[in-house]
């Protein structure tokens, strides 16, 4: 069967959903090539995680993360992921059920969905266009908006 990019973001959101009502927090994530990967705040056994890796890796597919699920002790720096400011809270934690988070870790603009606070005010939305491609000299540096 054959998954497509947006259907694995929606499923593995779905999946992430369902791990959240269990009472842990989860943070999907999407890494710089679009793969997704649940990051669990709590501890789990081993057993646990092993399924809902599985899980993950049936939602999403070859878009599923190389490592499908981490928890806080697999992460280098936990603050980057589980209080970045480009974190999008879902649903905060409650009585029964964990915090629902995105974490989107794309090249350039992951500030664009950021809402702003005191420590970080919004910033204008204005147009944007974005400009990639593998080969060099295409004058990607030196493109400007021209009216």
């Amino acid at each position: 069967m054959t998954i497509r990019f947006d259907d694995a973001w929606s499923e593995t959101l779905r999946l992430a959903e369902q791990v959240a009502a269990t009472g842990t927090d989860v943070v999907l994530g999407r890494d710089l090539v679009g793969r997704v990967l649940l990051v669990l705040d709590m501890e789990h056994d081993v057993s646990y995680l092993q399924q809902v890796a599985e899980k993950v890796t049936r939602a999403a597919g070859s878009f599923a993360g190389t490592t499908p699920v981490l928890t806080r002790q697999d992460l280098f720096s936990e603050q980057t992921v589980l209080n970045s400011p480009d974190l999008v809270v879902l649903r905060e934690r409650s009585a029964t059920n964990g915090r629902l988070a995105i974490l989107e870790r794309t090249t350039v603009g992951a500030d664009w969905v950021r809402t702003g606070d005191a420590a970080d005010p919004p910033r204008s939305a204005g147009n944007r266009v974005t400009l990639y491609g593998f080969k060099g000299g295409v004058g990607r540096s030196t493109a400007e908006k021209t009216t």
